[in-house]
């Protein structure tokens, strides 16, 4: 496999990865508030 095919399969994974991560936090602070609020 290319090295460079390579690194951007990798970044692709983080990428992915790290919106996933971003939308998880988005709900879970959300979740959060509305358990404070209510």
């Amino acid at each position: 496999m290319p090295q460079k095919l390579k690194g951007f399969l990798k970044s692709g994974v983080i990428f992915e990865f790290w919106s996933v991560c971003m939308r998880l936090f988005k709900n879970y602070r959300s979740l959060g508030a509305r358990f404070l609020l209510f």
